[in-house]
């Protein structure tokens, strides 16, 4: 939140951020903290579906993604992540499945998230 109330995400528009974890408890507090910045509010909700990028590493799912999903981030802005290598290999099955399980994505959404949402940030930069 301290790149959003310090305007950070306003001022360097050439950055895109991915964050991690889906955001955490991100999309509980989104609201809260960005009341206290009415001017900021709706050029932020902007940011976050355009310029960030919500990374799905560790066992993450359900109901932080119906989170950001209800905030209007679009589905295009999610990437699957693993934490890799910091997390043990036994905690990547969990994440791989919760993606996978999950009933909020079409099966072409979920392939986004696999595959097509990282070419579309990276582009050319991936092998």
């Amino acid at each position: 939140m301290d790149l959003t109330l310090t305007q950070t995400i306003h001022n360097f528009t050439n950055i895109h951020y991915v964050i991690p974890h889906v955001g955490g408890a991100f999309p509980a507090a989104i609201d809260r903290i960005l009341k206290s910045a009415p001017a900021i509010y709706d050029s932020s909700l902007q940011i976050y579906s355009t310029r960030f990028w919500w990374d799905s590493a560790g066992p993450t799912y359900y109901h932080q993604v119906a989170g950001l999903l209800g905030y209007g981030i679009p589905k295009s802005q999610l990437l699957f992540g693993t934490d890799f290598p910091y997390a043990p290999i036994f905690t990547q099955a969990g994440s791989l499945a919760a993606v996978k399980a999950s009933t909020l994505f079409t099966a072409a959404e979920k392939t986004a998230i696999f595959k097509d949402n990282a070419a579309n940030l990276f582009g050319s930069k991936l092998p």
